[in-house]
Formats: C-alpha cells, structure tokens, sequence
C-alpha cells in the first residue's frame, strides 16, 4: 500500500549538481520557522550506526561490486533508513534524543545480523536472491503508519531515485527489479516532493572537486553520468517532482528551488502559512554569507 507523506521532501541529481548544499538551505529554511527538522541522507544517513557501516563498505574500492550488489547494499541501507529513521521521524511525536538512542539500540541488536547479510552479498557471486535471500532477512520495526506530525519535517538528500538511475540506468541493472525491491523496502512510503536538480554532464564534471563521493566511477566514464543524467529526466515527468535546471548561479537556482518549495508547502505542510512570515530575500542572502557561496 502507498503512503505519501507530506512532510518527508527528497532531494535529487547527478554528483555536481548541489543538492547537498541545497538540503542544508532547505533544513535552514524550516528550522527557521521552528520545526522539527531531520536532515538525512541515503547511503549512509548519520543518524545510525549501521547506515554509516554500509556507507563505508559501498565506498571501499577494494570491495568489488558488481551493479547487482551495489544495489542490494543500497536497498539494506535504504530498508533501515525507512523504517527506522523517516517513518518515525515523521509520523511519531517523540523527542530527538529518544529517537537517537532508538537508533543506537537498534545499530546494537542488529549488528551481527546485518554483517551476516553483507557478507552473503559480497561473496556470493551474484547468485543470491534479493528479495529471499536479503531483503527478506532484514530486520524492520514496520513502524505504525499514520498522519504525518505536525511539527517535523524529514530532508533527505537521496532516496530510492538513485538506485533508479545510477544501478538501473547507469549500470544496466534490472529496472524492473529494482522497482520491485525499492517498493518493498520503502514500505511503499512516497515522499510529498521530490526535488531532482540537472545540469550538464561537463559541467557537472567540472564542479566536482572532492573524488571521494558515492558514485565514483561516473567521473571515470562520462557514458555512464550521461545515462544517469537521462534516467533522472525520465522520472521528472513522475507526478509529485519538481525538475531545477542548476546551471545558473546559487541565487537564482536557490530562488527558483524555494518558491516551487513554499508553493508545495503552503498547500501541503501543516501550520506552513501561519510560519513563514520572513523576508525570502534576506533569508538567501544570509545563506549565500554562511555558506560561502
């Protein structure tokens, strides 16, 4: 069954393209108006422990992995990350510190068993099942399903898009399959907004300054950033997305990100009109100085 949750807004695009800063603008933003504000991340959100392993085994070059494992990896994490950091962060009145030590809990229960799963994955050869063998296997609270909370808002720079088009469309891996599993670790959970920010392959190129990021092998062979750049544009024709051209500066890209922003929010967020009663322009213009931009 689909859920969307409206407080729950992914960002999106190809390495380049500043959706991580543009997740921080974002967190800035509502934190402004004083909600509860979640900033995470997929792989690897900091709010578990065990998301962060994955994170560090996805980015171990001496760890081979072929398009089939990096996916399964990505779907564990993505599995945790769901049922144990957006749903209850959204759906939950609870207290931040609680919800941390609910996480350090479940990174001490589930450790070992998580470790067996990665290790099947990573030496296996490809001759597992996904969905049996895996993902079936993970350990999941499947936290109630209710109306969103009224005073958090989730930011999560990356969600089962990713999987999409940089396993799917990038590494050839089976859409089909992908979709079954992301369906089935996502709980059928739909964030209200996603947010998929574009820019061309050379330009994208030339802006990534640090090697060190997720997707490493896409600087390495352009042909492989080009698919991922058109599976994106793909799904920006999906209802609930918004495509943001990235080419011009961070104003002007951070102005058009905000106002598609507060116009979903202002018909979707709770108590979001009554809120946002500050200057836009002088809200950009604070974060261009605290970000160096």
């Amino acid at each position: 069954m689909k859920k969307v949750l409206s407080n729950y807004v992914v960002l999106e695009g190809i390495d380049g393209s500043g959706k991580t800063l543009k997740a921080r603008v974002m967190a800035d933003f509502f934190e402004k108006m004083n909600y509860d504000v979640l900033l995470t991340k997929e792989p690897g959100s900091p709010h578990n422990g065990i998301n962060l392993d994955l994170r560090k085994i996805l980015l171990n070059k001496n760890l081979p992995k072929t398009p089939k494992k990096e996916f399964t990896l990505m779907s564990m994490d993505r599995s945790i990350h769901i049922d144990n950091i957006v749903i209850p962060f959204c759906l939950q009145k609870q207290e931040i510190n609680r919800f941390l030590e609910d996480n350090k809990n479940y990174y001490d229960l589930f450790k070992e068993t998580i470790s067996l799963l990665v290790y099947k994955v990573l030496n296996d050869n490809d001759e597992f099942d996904i969905e049996k063998d895996i993902i079936r296997k993970m350990p999941v609270l499947n936290p109630n399903i209710t109306e969103p909370y009224e005073n958090s808002v989730v930011i999560s720079d990356r969600n089962n898009f990713s999987s999409t088009v940089y396993q799917g469309y990038g590494g050839n891996y089976d859409l089909n399959e992908i979709k079954k599993i992301n369906t089935i670790v996502t709980q059928g959970i739909i964030p209200g907004i996603t947010f998929i920010f574009d820019l061309d392959v050379k330009l994208a190129i030339n802006r990534v300054k640090d090697p060190n990021y997720f997707e490493a092998k896409s600087l390495e062979d352009p042909e492989f950033f080009d698919r991922v750049r058109n599976g994106y544009l793909e799904l920006a024709r999906k209802k609930m997305v918004e495509l943001i051209n990235t080419e011009a500066d961070f104003t002007t890209v951070i102005n058009k990100t905000l106002d598609r922003l507060i116009a979903y929010a202002n018909k979707n967020i709770p108590n979001f009109k009554r809120r946002f009663n500050f200057n836009l322009e002088k809200f950009i213009e604070s974060e261009t100085e605290k970000y160096s931009i």
